[in-house]
Formats: C-alpha cells, sequence, structure tokens
C-alpha cells in the first residue's frame, strides 16, 4: 500500500503525450495546444485612436488646429500632420504621421475647417491612444505549448496571424464495467442487482473536445472473459474499469490484466473509500482500476 502522494506522483510518470495534429483554429476549440503558439505580427501594427475625435500634434498645445483630413479604421489618413494640424479620427483608426494624442470629440467644437477647444481642458500626452504592440509584438508567446484552447486563446491566435494551429489529439479512453450484479441503464433491477452507474458517470465527467470516450459494457466476473477484453483494448490511451479490483473470489480485474500482459505499476493506496486503485501499463494503453462505491 502507498500514499496517495506517491501514488499520484507514479500516475503522472505513466502518462505519455499522445500524437499532435494540425487543425483549423475553428476546430480546435477545447483542444490543448501541441507547440507553443508564436505572434507572426505586432497587435496593433500602428498607433490607434481609442476615441472619437481629433488626432493632433501634443506639442502645439491647446490649439485651435487647422482641419486637414479624416482618418477612419481600414481607411487611415495618408498624408503627414504639421504643425498646428489636426485630422477627425475615429475609434480603431490610426494615427495620422506627426499626430500623438487624441482629443474626444466632445470636447471640441468647429468653425468651419477651425478646430477649437469647446472648454479649458489639461491636454495629456499620448490619451486616447493604443500605441503599437500594446497587444503583443511579433515573435511573442501567446498560448504556451500544454494549455488549452479556450475561445480568448483561439482568438488570441488569430490576431496573432494563424489559421491553424498545432494541438494534441483527442485521448481515447475505454471505459468498461465489471460485476454480474450490474444491469444496463434502463433495464428492470432485481433485488441482488444494480444499475451501472459508474459508467455512464465517467462518460460525463470525460465528456470534452480533447477526449473520446468509448463504453464497453458490462463484463461479467469471468477470468477468461475480462482477460479478453483488456487484451482488445491494448491500443487505447487509457483503459478505466470499476469494480473487481480488490481481492475477493469474484474479484478478476488484476489477475485479467496481468493475464493480458499489462505490468502494474502499483495496487492499493492509503485512501478510504477507494483503497483497491491499480494503476499500470498495457500495451500503449494506461491502466486505471478503479474501486467507485455502488449501490
Amino acid at each position: 500500500m502507498i500514499a496517495l502522494e506517491d501514488a499520484q506522483r507514479r500516475l503522472l510518470a505513466l502518462a505519455k503525450p499522445v500524437p499532435a495534429e494540425t487543425l483549423p483554429l475553428h476546430s480546435a476549440a477545447g483542444r490543448y495546444a501541441a507547440a507553443d503558439i508564436i505572434a507572426h505580427r505586432t497587435q496593433p501594427v500602428r498607433d490607434l485612436s481609442a476615441m472619437d475625435g481629433y488626432a493632433v500634434r501634443f506639442a502645439d498645445g491647446p490649439g485651435p488646429w487647422r482641419l486637414i483630413g479624416q482618418s477612419a479604421a481600414g481607411a487611415a489618413f495618408s498624408g503627414p500632420m504639421g504643425p498646428g494640424d489636426t485630422v477627425r479620427i475615429f475609434t480603431g483608426a490610426a494615427l495620422p504621421q506627426g499626430a500623438d494624442t487624441v482629443i474626444m470629440q466632445e470636447d471640441m467644437r468647429a468653425e468651419g475647417d477651425i478646430i477649437h477647444l469647446s472648454a479649458p481642458l489639461d491636454l495629456v500626452a499620448g490619451r486616447h491612444v493604443r500605441k503599437a504592440g500594446e497587444d503583443f509584438a511579433a515573435g511573442d508567446l501567446l498560448v504556451s505549448a500544454g494549455e488549452q484552447l479556450t475561445p480568448a486563446r483561439i482568438a488570441l491566435a488569430a490576431m496573432g496571424g494563424h489559421g491553424n494551429v498545432s494541438v494534441r489529439r483527442p485521448i481515447r479512453v475505454a471505459i468498461l464495467s465489471t460485476g454480474d450484479e450490474l444491469v444496463p441503464l434502463g433495464t428492470p433491477v432485481l433485488e441482488d442487482q444494480i444499475p451501472a452507474s459508474n459508467s455512464v458517470m465517467l462518460h460525463a465527467l470525460l465528456s470534452a473536445p480533447a477526449c473520446v470516450t468509448t463504453d464497453h459494457g458490462i463484463v461479467r466476473d469471468d477470468l477468461a472473459t475480462l482477460t479478453a477484453v483488456f487484451a482488445s483494448l491494448a491500443d487505447a490511451d487509457i483503459i478505466l474499469s470499476t469494480g473487481g479490483a480488490s481481492v475477493g473470489d469474484h474479484d478478476h480485474v488484476k489477475p485479467a490484466l496481468e493475464a493480458a500482459g499489462a505490468q502494474i505499476d502499483f495496487w492499493k493506496i492509503a485512501m478510504r473509500p477507494g483503497k483497491p486503485l491499480m494503476a499500470g501499463q498495457l500495451g500503449q494503453a494506461l491502466v486505471l482500476g478503479l474501486r467507485l462505491r455502488r449501490g
């Protein structure tokens, strides 16, 4: 019998990374990055306005200014701004060359092409400007290998210039229940029987884009039958069995695994309930024999 902490450490040591595959971003939600995702571009690539208003040069002081054009998102003002010039600018638009500050439209009034402050205002250099590279710069780490691709991280990868990403393929988990007392869900239950509830619970716990579960049903308490079932599942990533992991006359999981060729890493941990928990390796599959409470 080993301590819980030791069992956790040894169990994690048995885990091996699954292969990677490349997916378009719109199909990668919930999967885990197989490699670092690095920004291909800088965001924003230029200084942008964070407000609707007027782009000015802070060095010009409180104006007035001469209006020479406008800058909108996707349609930037193309020329430079000289001393005393201003450009009407909208949220998300690039600042013209020479501008470094935005004054909100509520604080300005126009007299033809001459723009004045509508009231005294303490100007602050760089006010209402999103600086180039404020979000990230080309070469920055956006998502670390091993992190799950949440909606926010997918958007970040897209903004960084990625259309496809390398992710770990889904983990294949085979689930089976053992016990002559078990009956399929939704069928009549006699007094000495119980519904096979553990498998459906495990399927629900593992339901995720990064995991594919298969249910191999109820396996009766027969050593030869259980051995054959285990042997057939050796190409899974994880095999989860419930019941039959203890030492009773009808507890065949451990001998069946060994007969199928499994190497048992540990069996029994200092924890109640759950003491008979078993872990090992069968082919490429990590095997977990769980003794879950039932009935």
